[in-house]
């Protein structure tokens, strides 16, 4: 077996095992990039209204009852005055906004992106030990398959042509990006 099969075989096996690595960095990295558009962690919806007229304000505040009467059903965690007629009542990592004048609400829900959540998760590697070790694997595997990469072809579509022009450009975006804006 010629040395260029053996790497054949190697880029592939690694292209294999490092298949859904790829697509979770991927797919987290662009969600990351994207961070000042969207939350890719968590997604907040906002619901607003009025309160009934009958519902009183205290003393004490009756948080719990406030809660209940728009349909929230989760329990009260606590609660802050944040004016004279404004408070806020908190539903574990929801909140609700309450102006007591003009007798409204503003309740905020947050929801976990479950699974793009774990995919950042491991790409901004918060495990830290735990993660390391594949993480730092993965990144060697990466090393490898570029390099090897380079060697797969020979002839006009190896290195010594397209291959090589195109590994060139390659490396001369991210020179040009640190070139313009960050010396």
């Amino acid at each position: 077996m010629t040395f260029r099969n053996r790497l054949r075989q190697l880029h592939r096996d690694f292209g294999y095992f490092f298949f859904g690595m790829s697509v979770i960095f991927a797919v987290s990295g662009l969600a990351v990039n994207h961070i000042d558009d969207w939350n890719p962690n968590y997604k907040l919806t906002v619901k607003t209204g009025l309160l009934s007229p009958s519902l009183s304000f205290g003393p004490p505040l009756p948080v719990q009852k406030i809660a209940n009467s728009i349909g929230l059903r989760d329990t009260v965690t606590g609660y802050v005055r944040s004016g004279m007629h404004r408070f806020m009542i908190f539903l574990g990592t929801n909140s609700l906004e309450i102006d007591t004048l003009g007798r409204s609400y503003r309740y905020e829900q947050v929801e976990e992106r479950w699974l793009l959540h774990a995919f950042n998760r491991l790409h901004l590697n918060e495990l830290k030990n735990e993660w390391v070790f594949f993480s730092d694997f993965f990144a060697l595997g990466l090393f490898f398959m570029a390099v090897s990469g380079l060697f797969l072809n020979k002839g006009r579509n190896g290195l010594k042509g397209r291959g090589g022009w195109l590994a060139l450009v390659g490396v001369m975006v991210p020179v040009l990006f640190i070139g313009l804006y960050l010396i």
